[in-house]
């Protein structure tokens, strides 16, 4: 099975919600939401993005 962009993208989604649910310190709220963000904008169709495969 190839892992495509929508596959790291929901990767990312939980990676962001754990760094997000353990967060102690400002720095780590703000980068669970970037890497959440990060997961979104890479589940999207690219015709929302304009991002090319």
């Amino acid at each position: 099975m190839p892992l495509d962009r929508r596959w790291f993208g929901v990767v990312l989604i939980g990676a962001g919600l754990m760094l997000f649910g353990v967060s102690r310190q400002r720095w780590q709220e703000w980068g669970g939401f970037g890497v959440i963000a990060a997961g979104i904008v890479l589940t999207l169709p690219k015709r929302f993005t304009g991002l090319n495969e």
